[in-house]
């Protein structure tokens, strides 16, 4: 009889598969239409994302109050709440969840409208793939810069390093084609 002896030791920070949450921006696709939702879910998995489903406004404002997305693609023509309204609802509890606007029914109007109301953008099915995971990919880079920028320090503020490299700037000034401090 063969005894084997596991001596492999479990690293620490390393949990297995079934368990581990996904550490994959989400995305919440709201759509009423089975198809568009399984459509719009696969293309995004496929660009790396992580998708989360709703059918109709009220199951994307539960989603929302449960887990918050990086950005979510939101149909105008929902069958429970305009798709306005729940952009609406959405900016006003979280302005820096972007929403991507999506409609069978491209009007010029309502793309000012969504705009207006604080969309990132406007999109009419049918629509490319290429640009729907462009726009989500572009937003989801801007969303981390905008997290990642910092304003500069207010005069007399703390000694961060940001702090000490703003102390240490000199103004200057351009004449004559040459650099002066």
């Amino acid at each position: 009889m063969l005894t084997v002896k596991l001596t492999a030791k479990r690293r620490p920070g390393v949990s297995p598969l079934d368990s581990t949450p996904s550490v994959l921006p989400k995305v919440l696709i709201v759509d009423d239409l089975e198809d568009a939702r399984w459509v719009l879910s696969n293309l995004i998995r496929l660009a790396g994302f992580a998708p989360l489903e709703a059918a109709s406004g009220e199951e994307a404002l539960a989603s929302i109050r449960q887990e918050v997305p990086e950005a979510v693609l939101l149909d105008v023509g929902l069958p429970d709440m305009d798709g306005f309204k729940v952009l609406t609802w959405i900016k006003a509890h979280d302005k820096t969840i972007p929403v991507i606007m999506v409609t069978a029914h491209g009007k010029s109007h309502d793309a000012v409208r969504a705009i207006r109301a604080g969309a990132y953008d406007y999109v009419s099915k049918p629509f490319s793939n290429e640009d729907i995971v462009l726009t989500v990919r572009r937003v989801i880079e801007e969303k981390a810069l905008k997290g990642r920028i910092q304003s500069p320090p207010p005069p007399g503020g703390g000694g961060t390093p940001s702090r000490t490299l703003w102390e240490r700037a000199q103004p200057f000034s351009v004449s004559s084609g040459r650099w002066r401090k």
